[in-house]
């Protein structure tokens, strides 16, 4: 910029905030040599911008320059969501709205691979230059919290989508109890911890059979099963077979777990219980047979007999 007969400093002023002049303050002496003006857009908004830079004082004429800019931007209708805590395997959506401006080109979306999000349209396919609608689910797959970060670029303009949650959980250290073989009205205790993740609710312990299967406790604070809460499970068989069983872990924020049981009852039967040989005839054998059966028995059965002179049994020694 150079002034000719200029009577005083100059001043230079900009009507909009997102172009800055530099100086803005001429003297008369630099104006004569000729003042180089340095103007700087810096745009805070995306869109197409205007502006009228005013040189004023030391007597001349008001001269102005129009400046002109563009600034391309990808803005995002929220920049960062919290989904908040679900079951494991529930399907929660959102729905954001990405806009795009003066762009030269489709915007990309790029993610690292993390679990429990997923974005559509899919990272690969992208958006138009100007933007659209895109859709993130959360599917959290276990206890924990999750957290992904989704970058919109195009050039030089980008931004950034953040989504976090949480999946309220519970875990055991094991997945089955397995009694022994007990006879009956003998009992046995077995345990497991139940560990809860992100429980904000108590969680109940119920067996499918209460009498076979006792589980103790019942109730489970939030507290207690984010430190890790030993359950035992007591096996009372009443009959002479199998039994399976299972204790299911539930509560109001989480998806049920359970645990498998499994227990024998073990039991050897004689049919008939007693014999009457009647009157027998000196040195002549009278056999009479009856059945031995074992149920669950895991050894084989041996046959002791307490007699008193006359008497033989055979076998002694049976299959289980």
């Amino acid at each position: 910029m150079t002034g000719v007969n200029l009577t005083g400093d100059l001043t230079l002023t900009s009507n909009r905030p997102w172009f800055t002049v530099n100086p803005s303050k001429i003297t008369a002496a630099e104006a004569a040599e000729g003042k180089e003006v340095t103007v700087t857009y810096n745009p805070t908004a995306a869109g197409d911008h205007n502006a009228i830079l005013t040189i004023s004082g030391g007597d001349a004429e008001e001269k102005t320059v129009s400046l002109t800019g563009k600034c391309a931007a990808i803005e995002i209708s929220s920049t960062s969501h919290d989904f908040g805590t679900h079951k494991e395997g529930e399907v929660v959506t959102e729905t954001f709205t990405v806009t795009g401006t003066n762009l030269s080109d489709r915007i990309s979306i790029v993610s690292a691979l993390e679990e429990g999000f997923t974005i559509s349209p899919s990272t690969d396919v992208g958006l138009p230059s100007t933007g659209g609608k895109v859709t993130v689910t959360f599917t959290p797959t276990s206890g924990g919290d999750y957290s992904r970060t989704f970058t919109f670029s195009c050039g030089d303009a980008s931004a950034k989508l953040t989504v976090t949650g949480k999946c309220a959980a519970v875990t055991t250290n094991k997945s089955a109890l397995s009694f022994s073989t007990l006879p009956k009205s003998q009992t046995e205790t077995l345990g497991f911890t139940v560990t809860g993740i992100n429980v904000t609710h108590d969680l109940t312990l119920t067996s499918s059979n209460s009498t076979l299967f006792e589980v103790n406790p019942t109730t489970i604070t939030a507290a207690q099963a984010k430190a890790g809460k030993k359950v035992t499970v007591t096996f009372k068989p009443k009959a002479y077979i199998d039994y399976s069983g299972t204790i299911t872990i539930s509560g109001q924020d989480i998806k049920p777990k359970s645990v498998s049981l499994s227990g024998k009852c073990a039991n050897i039967t004689v049919s008939p219980t007693s014999f009457d040989f009647g009157t027998c005839t000196k040195g002549k054998a009278v056999p009479k047979t009856f059945t031995v059966t074992g149920t669950n028995v895991g050894e084989r059965i041996s046959v002791v007999a307490q007699y008193e002179e006359g008497f033989t049994i055979t076998p002694t020694d049976l299959p289980a």
